[in-house]
């Protein structure tokens, strides 16, 4: 009878091993970013630039190959480029969802969520090198208002900022060369400042995803774009282009990585430290990166006389330096968010230490 007990005490013992063992694996399952191995922790990375764009091997490559060195293989990296996880617009929310754990975006493609970013960072003349706006923009976003508006509140958190060169104006209607010019211009426009700008000069801005920026330009769905001459060659805009801008530093475009906040809480801290480590530097020497390329193909355009490229006289520059203290006027009277104002002070205070 007794050795009867024992056997049924053993059995009973032996399930609730297996039910606890059942639940575990459940728990592991939920978190659904580190393997069956413990070891090792997988992260899905999506962007919406190609496998085999300059985003990838200069930025992309070398961010997952420095956060698996410093964590000793570790940390491994699934990549998903070309908007496979999903469009540019939807970056956001595809990481906040959990779609993918960390992604390129940028605010101008949800300003209802990120208004700060889409609002202030590409006010003409806030700032001369997107080097330096790129790094103030970094330190803010670990802070308040920013890191718990723009982030937090988002379900992410930033890992790396990035500034495109500063805008020029491309052509295949006419030449610009002052601000009048643009009175009934169509330009495309990301959501935010940019909009704002285009409808208080005059012009008529259009709204257009980036897979679309080729063909709404070469068939004339808008006469021009913002754009940097990076960029140039990446969206096949050459044959389509007459003329262009050099140096009217109209404001730049804020390009980022970020983390779910959920995963990345989840994480050991000294992959954290990798991550945001990694993040920090990239984000500088990518803005160095694309700056430096965006010098090199509007002199050699300059130099070919392929298109027109309209430097700007002393009294030009003077016309679009008098629009853009009057636009930035407006536009800081409009916000009426003590958020805003909060961030825009705390940026143009980390401007002035990097100068």
């Amino acid at each position: 009878m007794l050795s009867k007990k024992y056997s049924i005490l053993i059995s009973c013992f032996m399930v609730l091993l297996l039910i606890m063992a059942g639940c575990g694996s459940n728990s592991k399952d939920a978190g659904s970013k580190v393997n069956e191995s413990e070891d090792t922790i997988t992260l899905k990375v999506a962007t919406w630039y190609s496998q085999e764009s300059y985003y990838t091997t200069e930025f992309f490559d070398p961010f997952m190959e420095k956060v698996t060195s410093l964590t000793d293989g570790r940390v491994q990296f699934e990549y998903y480029p070309g908007e496979q996880l999903g469009k540019a617009a939807d970056s956001l929310s595809m990481v906040a969802k959990g779609v993918a754990d960390i992604a390129h975006f940028s605010p101008n493609y949800t300003p209802s969520e990120m208004p700060i970013g889409a609002n202030m960072i590409g006010i003409p003349g806030l700032y001369k090198s997107t080097v330096e706006g790129a790094q103030a923009y970094h330190k803010i976003a670990q802070q308040s208002p920013v890191l718990d508006k723009e982030f937090l509140n988002n379900g992410v958190r930033l890992v790396s900022a990035t500034l495109t060169p500063l805008y020029n104006i491309i052509s295949n209607e006419r030449e610009i060369k002052v601000p009048g010019d643009l009175e009934g211009f169509k330009l495309r426009a990301t959501p935010g400042v940019f909009t704002e700008i285009f409808n208080y000069l005059g012009a008529i801005p259009v709204s257009t995803s980036a897979s679309d920026i080729y063909s709404s330009y070469s068939t004339g769905i808008v006469d021009g774009l913002h754009f940097n001459y990076n960029d140039f060659d990446i969206f096949g805009l050459r044959e389509s282009t007459k003329y262009g801008t050099k140096d009217l530093n109209m404001g730049a475009g804020l390009v980022g990585l970020i983390i779910n906040e959920e995963v990345y809480q989840g994480l050991p801290q000294d992959v954290q430290e990798a991550i945001m480590r990694v993040g920090e530097e990239l984000g500088r020497s990518m803005t160095e990166y694309i700056d430096a390329g965006n010098t090199r193909v509007s002199e050699e355009l300059l130099e070919s006389k392929e298109i027109t490229i309209h430097e700007l006289s002393k009294d030009e520059k003077q016309k679009w330096q008098n629009f853009f203290t009057e636009f930035e006027q407006y536009w800081l009277e409009r916000q009426d968010s003590e958020d805003f104002n909060k961030a825009l002070e705390m940026f143009k205070e980390e401007i002035d230490k990097l100068k």
